[in-house]
């Protein structure tokens, strides 16, 4: 019995049936190359739309970083007294979410981050909340950032009367005995930024990008 065709008759043959008549080309070889042609197309069309959404930022100051972020969702104002970046994003004048990075030069001490970090973040917690209003602590622990080490805590305080959820990320470049130099990465975001809980700053809205894409360096592999 015939194998039954999917083409409708009144539709004439199909490419891989035409191809393989007039030109000995097997149908398996006529779908195969033209999902191999599909996939390339849809790969160029992804590279090309992300190529001209991303914006490529290149820390050169200390610490030299760099990221990616959506230009049209967050905004590159001149970043504050002791920042090296800011991107923020606002709904009018309404305060959305922030990504922030600054140097982090860790007191002299003789252990690996693993051990080092934790002790550090107890410190630098109890100061970030000497200078925010309502600041409660909701999380801690090791973080990694692509391949930088580190450790983070996560709090959620209060904004001009509105709830904000930070993220405070300390990251260097290799954990090796006595590191001190790195980075931090600051984040918050409110629940117009689809965060309901400090653990899941970062995760999702305009700021995942930079956060996801941060490297020290001027490359953006490795």
């Amino acid at each position: 019995m015939a194998a039954e065709t999917l083409v409708r008759p009144e539709y004439g043959p199909s490419l891989p049936a035409l191809l393989e008549a007039r030109a000995g080309v097997s149908r398996r070889a006529t779908i195969v190359a033209g999902a191999v042609v599909l996939a390339g197309i849809v790969a160029l069309v992804l590279l090309l739309t992300t190529s001209a959404a991303d914006t490529t930022y290149v820390n050169k100051g200390t610490p030299v970083f760099n990221l990616r972020y959506s230009a049209s969702a967050l905004q590159h104002p001149k970043a504050p007294a002791g920042w090296e970046l800011e991107l923020v994003s606002r709904r009018g004048t309404t305060f959305v979410q922030s990504f922030m990075v600054r140097r982090l030069t860790l007191p002299p001490h003789r252990g690996g981050l693993s051990g080092y970090l934790p002790v550090y973040a107890d410190a630098y917690q109890r100061a970030v909340a000497r200078t925010m209003t309502g600041f409660t602590p909701v999380d801690e622990g090791k973080a990694r950032v692509n391949t930088a080490p580190g450790y983070q805590i996560t709090y959620q305080a209060k904004q001009d009367g509105r709830t904000v959820f930070g993220r405070d990320v300390f990251v260097l470049p290799q954990d090796v005995p006595g590191a001190r130099e790195g980075a931090v990465i600051r984040m918050f975001q409110t629940h117009a930024a689809g965060v309901h809980d400090a653990r899941f700053v970062g995760t999702v809205g305009a700021i995942k990008k930079p956060y996801r894409s941060f490297r020290f360096g001027t490359s953006a592999t490795g």
